[in-house]
């Protein structure tokens, strides 16, 4: 199956949504048909920009949507590709997917899925558009709370420290962005120096620097 997205991607595509299309309360076909269409972003990410266009980014929000205590890892590493692009970024939040997202940090989730879902909204972070909603939501807070829950997990902090960077980034231009850091750097703050003293991986060690290096700017 690989070898054939990684060769013939659009083949696939428009069956792939299709089915979503006929049976949009399945989530066993879900789960096999995001697989599919994360393969596809994974191989090339403009391949996000195909599913955009073929009508799929509701169908991947349906598929979130469709869980409530749980969620489809495939669905979500999905969701952290298509974030990639800022149309399919725009579409996904006026349809709700921040919403589905912070809904899933009360849920009792694997914590690879909570790092998708924050890894998500880190990528989330370098558009201008989403602040005032991340303001509104208190995204940040809601990220760092995530970082308290599991303090010894190398990936978590890898990615809320890649979020609150990317956040300190936008706020050199984004007024919203400079409101939401100015509430929660302390905190970020003391933890990142708290991670400095954790056997963190390469990643996550960087991007614990990086904040730091950016806050001095503060």
């Amino acid at each position: 199956m690989a070898s054939v997205l990684a060769r013939e991607p659009f083949k696939v595509l428009p069956y792939a949504l299709d089915s979503m299309r006929a049976f949009p309360n399945d989530p066993e076909l879900s789960d096999e048909v995001t697989f599919i269409l994360r393969s596809l972003t994974y191989y090339d990410n403009n391949n996000t920009k195909e599913i955009f266009e073929a009508g799929g980014i509701p169908l991947i929000v349906n598929a979130l949507n469709m869980f409530k205590d749980k969620c489809s890892s495939d669905a979500l590493g999905l969701v952290v590709n298509a974030v990639m692009s800022e149309d399919c970024s725009k579409e996904l939040v006026k349809l709700g997917i921040l919403e589905i997202l912070v809904g899933f940090f009360d849920a009792n989730l694997d914590v690879n899925d909570v790092g998708h879902i924050i890894g998500t909204l880190r990528n989330l972070a370098t558009y201008q558009f989403v602040m005032p909603k991340f303001n509104e939501m208190k995204v940040t807070k809601r990220v760092l709370h995530q970082l308290s829950k599991t303090p010894n997990h190398e990936y978590i902090y890898e990615v809320v420290f890649g979020y609150l960077v990317n956040v300190l980034i936008l706020a050199k231009k984004s007024d919203e962005a400079k409101e939401m850091a100015a509430h929660v750097l302390d905190r970020a703050i003391i933890l990142a120096f708290e991670g400095i003293l954790k056997p963190l991986t390469p990643e996550a060690h960087q991007n614990v620097c990086w904040f730091l290096e950016e806050s001095i700017a503060w």
